[in-house]
């Protein structure tokens, strides 16, 4: 069973999934049904932002959603303004979307995933025997993820190296006392990224490639 302590545990079995959506927490058993939170309803929604990624962090937080962007390739710079007369969370979505041709998103494990729309081999993808740390902070989390073997040979398999100095790509409302448990085993990178910031005080991941042959890699939880 994978339980949520007052330490902020993460446990991942097949029991009770905890999914933490706009502060609120609702328990979802295993074979049960429960809302999307895409079928959320909206009226009158309207986000203007300077850029794209600032309109998904900004959506992000007025609509209560978290989500996990991997960039291989920023969208194009340029103001944003999305308006939902009558709709749903996915139809807000779908605008803002069409401001970052050449990427998709997808709701998994309670998280919006904004992805490459080409669908290429990213370490999202590595597979993670296991994965421990223990009252850990956003940037040790990083580091920790950043040290597993499977991690550390797809790195060199792609001549890639991790070098998070960028400008932080993320609204982060972490703070620095911020901390939580994870044990998890036999899981993707994606799918441990997802499930960790849906604890308290996190709300977002992001990986983005650069470099002149995009050989770096900026990794950030926020």
């Amino acid at each position: 069973m994978r339980r949520v302590h007052r330490k902020r545990t993460i446990r991942l079995s097949f029991g009770v999934l905890f999914v933490f959506i706009a502060g609120a927490v609702s328990t979802c058993k295993a074979g049960a049904r429960s809302e999307s939170p895409l079928d959320r309803r909206v009226k009158n929604y309207s986000a203007k932002a300077t850029d794209f990624i600032h309109a998904l962090n900004l959506v992000s937080e007025q609509l209560g959603i978290r989500f996990g962007i991997e960039i291989d390739k920023l969208p194009a710079t340029g103001a944003v303004s999305v308006y939902v007369a009558k709709g749903t969370v996915a139809d807000v979505l779908g605008a803002l979307m069409k401001y970052a041709p050449g990427y998709r998103w997808v709701h998994a494990d309670g998280v919006i995933d904004v992805l490459p729309a080409d669908g290429g081999s990213s370490l999202l993808g590595v597979q993670v025997v296991r994965f421990d740390v223990s009252n850990a902070t956003p940037d040790q989390i990083r580091s920790t993820l950043m040290s597993l073997p499977e991690v550390k040979a797809w790195l060199v398999q792609n001549d890639m190296r991790e070098h998070s100095f960028l400008q932080p790509f993320l609204s982060s409302s972490a703070s620095g006392a911020t901390s939580v448990s994870v044990h998890l085993s036999n899981v993707t990178v994606k799918t441990l990224l997802n499930l960790v910031i849906q604890q308290p005080g996190l709300h977002a991941w992001s990986f983005v490639q650069y470099g002149d042959r995009r050989q770096y890699l900026n990794f950030q939880i926020g």
